[in-house]
C-alpha cells in the first residue's frame, strides 16, 4: 500500500501542527515552508481535513487551521479515509475491479492481503497523532 501524495501531506501536516501547538492556529504559507510544498496544495489538502471536521481555519493575522478534534482521538486510518476515501483499504491487492470474500469473485492473494490488511487497519487505528509525532513521522518526506 501506498499513500497518496495528498494523504501522507495531511497527515505531515497534523503531526507538524501537534508538535508546533495544537492549541494555536498555523498558517499556510508558515506550514508549506516547514513541509517544503506548494501552498495551493497544500491548501486543498487542509480544506478537506476541514471539511471533514478535523481542523477549522479562520483568516487573518494570526490565524490559519488549528484542529478541531482532539488530536488524541485524531487516529492514522481516520485521516486515511478521509483524504483517500472511506474504501481505499478495501481495494484488491492486485487491483481486480471485483474482489470479496466470495470465492467465485476472490482473487488469488485475497484470503492472505485480507488477514494482512485487518492487521494494518487495527494497527492505523492505534496511531494517534501524538503517537505519530513520538514514532519517527515528522521526519517522512513528502515529495
Amino acid at each position: 500500500m501506498t499513500l497518496l501524495k495528498g494523504t501522507l501531506l495531511g497527515l505531515k501536516s497534523l503531526v507538524f501542527m501537534y508538535m508546533k501547538g495544537s492549541k494555536n492556529y498555523h498558517n499556510v504559507t508558515t506550514l508549506s515552508k516547514a513541509l517544503d510544498c506548494s501552498r495551493s496544495y497544500l491548501h486543498k489538502v487542509l480544506e478537506v481535513l476541514v471539511k471533514e471536521g478535523l481542523l477549522t481555519s479562520k483568516t487573518g493575522p494570526g490565524k490559519g487551521y488549528i484542529f478541531l478534534k482532539d488530536p488524541q482521538e485524531v487516529t492514522l486510518l481516520e485521516v486515511i479515509k478521509v483524504l483517500e476515501g472511506p474504501n481505499s483499504l478495501n481495494q484488491c491487492f492486485i487491483g481486480n475491479d471485483h474482489c470479496s470474500d466470495a470465492d467465485e469473485v476472490a482473487c488469488p492473494l485475497h484470503k492472505t492481503y485480507k488477514v494482512v490488511r485487518d492487521e494494518l487497519i487495527t494497527k492505523l487505528c492505534e496511531i494517534t497523532i501524538p503517537v505519530a509525532a513520538q514514532t519517527g513521522w515528522k521526519n517522512l518526506s513528502v515529495s
